[in-house]
């Protein structure tokens, strides 16, 4: 809105497959031309998804995601003197890219560590790399999952 720009359709669940069902529950995605731009690594599923309702879908990488190698490190001591009591991922990039970079040292430093996610999509992947899960929200935002945070924090202690 800042940009003065102004939704003409919002999900009621914030991921792709929801934007898809939202979109899709008319005839008037068919024979629409829609320019995507989005990241080098962006999951497919919107652009698949209003394709199989007769879009014609243009994707464009307009940024690319690029991933370090290893932590800063004093990360890895932090986290395996329970210094750091949470972890949050607001993407599945962000998981893989965060368990990649732990090298050696993997998910053991995470033990005791709790875990959230901002949504379903980011929850599986990180159930997929061996996270166990303790915080995500009913919403896929990045408010909820700041409300799901204080909440669980506020109960568990």
């Amino acid at each position: 809105q800042e940009h003065g720009l102004i939704a003409d359709h919002q999900p009621d669940q914030f991921n792709a497959e929801a934007l898809v069902e939202k979109l899709v529950q008319n005839e008037v995605m068919k024979k629409t031309r829609i320019l995507f731009p989005g990241a080098n690594i962006a999951r497919k599923t919107i652009v698949d998804g209003l394709t199989a309702y007769g879009a014609e879908v243009l994707p464009v990488t307009v940024y690319r995601t690029v991933t370090v190698e290893t932590l800063p490190d004093e990360i890895i001591p932090m986290l395996e003197q329970k210094m750091i009591h949470l972890v949050t991922f607001a993407s599945s990039s962000t998981v893989r890219a965060f368990t990649q970079a732990l090298g050696e040292h993997g998910l053991t430093s995470l033990e005791g560590v709790t875990i959230a996610c901002v949504g379903p999509v980011t929850r599986s992947t990180a159930r997929d790399v061996g996270l166990s899960v303790d915080i995500m929200p009913e919403e896929a935002s990045i408010s909820a999952l700041i409300d799901a945070i204080v909440q669980y924090r506020h109960h568990s202690q």
